[in-house]
């Protein structure tokens, strides 16, 4: 058998089975190359995470996007109201509500978001979160 030298020379390994020399298989990466590969693509999809981000704030200012970083009442399901005299949870359910669904059902959604499990009645003046979807 002709054994190579110098850059040509590859590790051979003998298979009991067989009784023929092979190539010897390649080590898998040592857990440190793996550590390092990882912390490498954390980096990268950290870099492209703030890049997306500044790109985005880019936007919503260069476009007076106050609706864009607030969001819009419809884009966040709920509408501010000051309650006036006269004012009833049952009309305001259906004044800014949604129009989908059972009356009483936002009615109790309007007491949870609120904290009026307790009492019956709201005052003018006050400020109600009303769900719109």
């Amino acid at each position: 058998m002709v054994r190579a030298t110098g850059a040509e020379q590859r590790m051979l390994t003998f298979d009991r089975m067989t009784g023929v020399q092979r190539p010897a298989r390649r080590n898998p990466p040592s857990a440190p190359a793996k550590q390092q590969l990882g912390q490498a693509l954390a980096g990268v999809g950290l870099a492209i995470t703030v890049v997306a981000i500044v790109v985005w704030l880019g936007v919503a200012l260069a476009t007076g996007g106050d609706e864009l970083l607030a969001g819009s009442p419809d884009q966040l399901g709920y509408v501010e109201v000051i309650v006036r005299q006269g004012d009833t949870l049952w009309g305001l359910a259906q004044r800014h509500g949604p129009k989908h669904r059972d009356i009483r059902e936002t009615i109790d959604r309007i007491r949870r978001l609120n904290g009026l499990e307790a009492r019956a009645n709201i005052q003018p003046g006050e400020r109600l979160m009303i769900p719109t979807r």
